[in-house]
C-alpha cells in the first residue's frame, strides 16, 4: 500500500491515520513533550510524503520506515542538551504529579530515571526507547534504525551501562 501512496493523497491519508498515533506516541516517549511530539510526528509524515517516490518495498514494514524517520527527527532534537533535560524532566514531573494526585503509582526513581535518560547519548536513548519503551524486539529496532541487529545489541548494552552510571551519579547527588 505504501508504494501506491506516492502522489495519491487519499492513500497516504489512510497510512497517516493508521500510523500517526504510533509515531506520535513513540516521539512523545522520546521527548516527554506532547506538543513537540505532535510537531515531530507531523514532520515525520511530511518527510515520508516527500520521500515516497523513492520508497521501495524491501521487506521493511512501512511503520518501521516511519519510525526510522521519527528517530532521526527525535535525535536531532535530543542533540540539544537543554531541550533533552527539560523534556525528560517534564515527564518525571508529570509522573510525580500523577502519583501525588492518586494516579498510577510510578517507581520512586522515575524522576531520576528520566533525568538520567536525558543525559545519555541520543543513539543510546533511541535503542532504550525502542526496545524498552516501545517494546520492539532487537531485530525490529534494528530495522527502524537501519542498523544490524548485532549493532543494536551492543548499543543496548552500552546504553544500559551509561544509564546505570548516570543513575549512580544521580544517587550520589541526593
Amino acid at each position: 500500500m505504501a508504494a501506491g501512496a506516492a502522489g495519491d493523497p487519499e492513500v497516504f491519508a489512510v497510512l497517516y491515520r493508521r500510523h500517526f498515533e504510533a509515531v506520535a506516541g513513540y516521539v512523545f516517549r522520546r521527548t516527554g513533550d506532547a506538543a513537540l511530539a505532535e510537531d515531530l510526528a507531523a514532520d515525520t509524515f511530511l518527510a515520508a510524503w516527500k520521500a515516497l517516490p523513492e520508497f521501495r518495498d524491501s521487506g521493511v514494514p512501512f511503520r518501521s520506515w516511519l519510525l526510522r524517520i521519527a528517530t532521526n527527527r527525535a535525535n536531532a532534537v535530543a542533540r540539544h542538551e537543554r531541550v533533552r533535560r527539560r523534556a525528560f524532566g517534564l515527564l518525571a514531573r508529570r509522573a510525580a504529579a500523577r502519583d501525588a494526585a492518586g494516579g498510577a503509582v510510578a517507581d520512586a526513581g522515575t524522576e531520576d530515571l528520566y533525568e538520567a535518560l536525558a543525559r545519555i547519548r541520543a543513539e543510546y536513548q533511541a535503542v532504550i526507547s525502542l526496545v524498552h519503551l516501545e517494546g520492539l524486539r532487537v531485530d525490529q529496532a534494528a530495522e527502524v534504525l537501519g542498523l544490524a541487529a548485532g549493532t543494536v545489541k551492543s548499543r543496548l548494552h552500552r546504553a544500559r551501562r551509561a544509564l546505570r552510571q548516570e543513575l549512580s551519579r544521580t544517587g550520589e547527588r541526593s
